[in-house]
């Protein structure tokens, strides 16, 4: 599964070469093929996934509304934490505060223009990535603790610290590590001070809209790379920061951190009716139903990939097809005193919307 959504690559060089294919990688500072996610966590493996069989797992997007209009996200939970932690405080110069990480990648900018081979036109079968397009860096990759006794642990987010590279042009798709662009760059580009959320993922597991389309599950994820293996991940977009002061130390100082701004994510907590006839069912509403209401779509102003969850009560058991399907109207319409809208359990969710291809 993960050859044919790469391009069916092993099975060309074969057919020419006549010889093992595992020598194409690797040679010249090349690729080394896709990232193992054997240590992945769970979620990084999509449904139904198993980190021991890459391909297994699929990543579906939820259904929501915008304004009254369509769009779609794919989510992803925080890591537990403990209740005096900030779970939206942001890692300070590069060391990791419990519980968001946030390791450097390298963004080549819109404006960025690399450089591909002469008469070039990308070809599928023959290629894992375009060379006209510069895949971004990663700098860490998503790890999971696994035992027999317990659960997989892992404190891994969405959330990389970007640095931007506007030049100069390299042959495009060339640099495939840090220590392969810095070496060409000769002086590396710093943080810039700003955040991307991009969740990797299996790189041979689908992902799919709401509708589940493209069919071949290859098209929504982005692809980049990581110590010169190719990477999967999920672009979210930037996410947005605020400077917060805080009291901490001892004797107690005032300092300066960053935090993540959110949008609102609203669901019901009352009963809600869905399908018709013999197939109807109810039961209270539940979050990536299907009829969840976000506040922003992703290129408005006040979309962020970080999400605050919040519960309204309908007063009422509705049909899916009749519930609110905007924010303003939701706060505007349910929240009163005896019935006003509550936090979610958890209250925060990685609620990412991909920009369409």
């Amino acid at each position: 599964m993960l050859l044919a959504r790469l391009g069916v690559v092993l099975v060309v060089v074969t057919t020419v070469t006549a010889c093992t294919p595992y020598e194409r990688f690797g040679a010249d500072d090349d690729l080394l093929g896709p990232v193992d996610p054997v240590n992945f966590p769970p979620a990084n493996l999509g449904d139904g996934g198993n980190r021991k069989q890459p391909g297994t797992g699929t990543f579906t997007a939820a259904h929501a509304f915008v304004g009254g209009a369509d769009v779609d996200y794919f989510t992803y939970s925080f890591p537990p934490s403990g209740p005096d932690v900030d779970p939206l405080r942001l890692a300070e110069d590069g060391v990791p505060y419990d519980p968001i990480p946030s390791p450097p990648a390298y963004l080549f900018t819109a404006d960025y223009k690399c450089t591909p081979p002469p008469n070039y036109k990308y070809d599928r079968r023959l290629e894992d990535v375009p060379h006209d397009i510069q895949g971004n860096i990663f700098t860490a990759l998503p790890k999971a603790t696994y035992s027999l006794e317990r659960t997989p642990r892992t404190s891994y987010v969405p959330v990389v610290s970007q640095i931007p590279v506007a030049g100069p042009s390299l042959p495009c798709q060339k640099p495939k590590s840090e220590d392969q662009l810095t070496t060409l760059l000769g002086t590396p580009p710093k943080p810039d001070g700003k955040y991307q959320a991009w969740l990797i993922i299996d790189p041979a597991a689908g992902v799919y809209g709401s509708d589940m389309t493209p069919e071949s599950g290859v098209g929504l994820q982005s692809w980049g790379w990581f110590n010169r293996y190719l990477v999967s991940y999920i672009d979210g977009g930037p996410i947005p920061t605020t400077t917060m002061t805080v009291m901490e130390g001892m004797p107690p100082a005032s300092k300066q951190v960053t935090q993540m701004l959110t949008q609102k994510l609203y669901y019901p907590r009352s009963v809600v009716m869905t399908g018709t006839g013999a197939m109807a069912m109810m039961g209270p509403g539940q979050l990536g139903a299907g009829y969840d209401v976000l506040s922003a779509k992703r290129g408005d102003a006040a979309y962020s990939p970080v999400c605050a969850v919040f519960t309204y009560d309908a007063g009422m058991p509705m049909a899916d097809t009749a519930l609110p399907k905007d924010a303003a109207m939701i706060e505007m319409s349910f929240n009163s005193m005896a019935s006003p809208l509550q936090p979610a359990d958890p209250p925060y969710v990685f609620c990412l919307q991909v920009a369409k291809p």
